[in-house]
């Protein structure tokens, strides 16, 4: 069934090789939310985890012999259909005749009530992480992290911007709001508990002294928080970058090739979320038993801009991962000779006086950001196995936001003027840095709309403006293309009635031939209609 719906190309007998798609409606709904019992709790141990993705996942991708296979879970036009996993929020907007812009860019749908107390029931301390799980007034509960010492804003406003813009892409995130407190609307419960070193207790005043002691406070002197609404459902543990939950039989996609998850390298890049590990990532199962299915969400984003969680990225970070495996063998070999992109001097200074400007960003910059070579902290299957059919779709989810919709995601964090125009302009310039590096690996040709007898088309290098210099076009099957009054480009198409391929390359002015878009469409009268685009 799955490889009916997601399968949309076949070949004919006697096509001699020509992929053709079947002529029926694209599909923008995966049917992945089918009744299923509740999937048993997944549990991972971190320290293994982190071995296996650092070592063996590591090992893996980089000696695989083989060409890795496309994404699974796209549609005709070349697209990622709306799941439990990912939905275009901007498509489905349109659809509904509704607005998406700044407002809904910024809006959070659970943020939680600071005007009153807030009543800690739970203690967690981990290494140098420390948070509490609270309820507001409402009743609701959150989950409070904190900033770290001498870094005010680092922690809380990086996760409360970056749910924004993740979710303004269309992945599924928490909802996360900033608060901020003073010390009297902080309320322990009678019930209140922590965890520490597998032992339980209860959770004192001295504990929470403890946690706040040295934390930066605010201009008005209270403390700034990030909360975290919970997830609503059942919660069943995180799930992998690489393989399917067996207990899930919604799932039928191995991860490691679904493009939803291959595209987030993109989107982690331009936000520098060096901490894509599973753990995470998070499952959710809502419904009532039997009855109901999982969602999927990116529950941890906040390792992000230039934090880690307990303090900014050392200079080596996002250039690499904590076992390169190429870089590891190349000192080896080199026996000191070669250095690290990150090992110059004038890296170290620089992160130290963007410290010194701008500590609520931490080590976070355009500058030095190329984006084939960024690098997470740990080995992620799903990004290493990413095709440029992969990359494409994700700088795409980037290229979407407009700037007032970055300013309005900005203003969240609640920064001082200059950061916030420190960190568009960072995030400005780290979004056409990877657009022109992933835009060169495809025809990047989009909005294809039938006028007549012609089909037009917007090239996203001119459109976002990275290009201003008209190129070159090759067509095969149709006519030569020509710019029309309102700025698109457009070839005119046979006008014979049945099965059409129109093939479309594109040279820049300076550069080569780059690969082809074939776009499938079917002539039926008067009207036309694009059955499947190949990339």
């Amino acid at each position: 069934m799955r490889a009916a719906l997601f399968a949309l190309v076949l070949c004919s007998v006697g096509c001699g090789g020509t992929v053709r798609f079947y002529d029926r409606q694209i599909l923008w709904q995966d049917p992945d939310a089918d009744p299923v019992p509740v999937p048993k709790l997944r549990t991972v141990n971190k320290n293994w985890l982190r071995i296996k993705a650092q070592v063996f996942s590591t090992v893996d991708g980089r000696l695989a012999l083989q060409k890795h296979p496309e994404a699974h879970n796209v549609n005709a036009l070349d697209e990622v259909p709306d799941s439990t996993w990912w939905q275009d929020k901007r498509r489905a907007a349109a659809l509904k005749g509704k607005p998406f812009g700044p407002v809904q860019v910024a809006a959070t749908e659970a943020p939680i009530d600071g005007s009153g107390t807030v009543t800690i029931i739970e203690g967690k301390e981990e290494g140098k992480s420390r948070r509490f799980v609270v309820t507001d007034t409402k009743g609701r509960k959150y989950l409070l992290k904190l900033d770290v010492p001498g870094y005010f804003g680092l922690v809380t406003s990086t996760e409360v911007v970056c749910s924004r813009l993740v979710g303004a892409a269309g992945w599924r995130v928490p909802s996360l709001s900033l608060v901020d407190l003073r010390r009297d609307q902080l309320v322990i419960s009678p019930e209140a508990y922590i965890k520490r070193d597998g032992t339980k207790r209860a959770f004192t005043e001295k504990d929470l002294e403890r946690f706040l002691t040295n934390l930066p406070l605010a201009p008005d002197g209270r403390y700034r928080f990030s909360a975290s609404a919970r997830v609503e459902g059942k919660l069943v543990g995180p799930y992998s970058y690489v393989g399917k939950r067996r207990d899930d039989l919604n799932d039928r996609v191995s991860h490691e090739d679904r493009r939803d998850l291959r595209g987030y390298a993109v989107m982690s890049a331009w936000i520098n979320n060096v901490d894509t590990i599973e753990s995470n990532t998070l499952d959710a199962y809502v419904g009532d038993p039997s009855k109901g299915h999982l969602i999927h969400y990116q529950q941890n984003v906040g390792g992000s801009f230039g934090n880690y969680d307990v303090g900014p990225l050392e200079s080596w970070m996002s250039y690499e991962s904590y076992f390169d495996l190429p870089r590891v063998v190349m000192s080896m070999l080199a026996i000191g000779a070669y250095s690290r992109p990150w090992a110059r001097d004038n890296i170290e200074d620089e992160r130290l006086r963007t410290l010194a400007n701008w500590p609520e960003l931490g080590w976070f910059e355009s500058e030095h950001f190329v984006a084939k070579t960024w690098s997470p902290l740990w080995s992620n299957p799903a990004f290493s196995r990413a095709t440029p059919r992969d990359l494409y779709w994700g700088v795409k989810r980037v290229l979407e936001f407009t700037s007032d919709e970055l300013r309005a995601a900005i203003k969240v964090g609640r920064y001082r003027p200059e950061v916030e125009q420190r960190l568009f302009e960072v995030l400005w310039q780290r979004r056409e840095k990877l657009a022109r590096a992933y835009l060169s690996d495809v025809a990047p040709l989009e909005s294809f709309t039938f006028v007549g007898d012609n089909v037009c088309f917007d090239d996203l290098m001119i459109h976002y403006g990275f290009d201003r210099r008209e190129p070159e076009y090759e067509v095969r099957g149709a006519g030569p293309v020509r710019v029309d009054a309102t700025a698109h480009r457009c070839f005119s198409i046979p006008r014979k009635i049945g099965y059409h391929i129109v093939a479309i390359r594109i040279r820049r002015v300076g550069g080569d031939w780059g690969p082809a878009l074939r776009i499938h469409f079917m002539k039926e009268g008067q009207s036309h209609r694009i059955v499947g685009l190949e990339r």
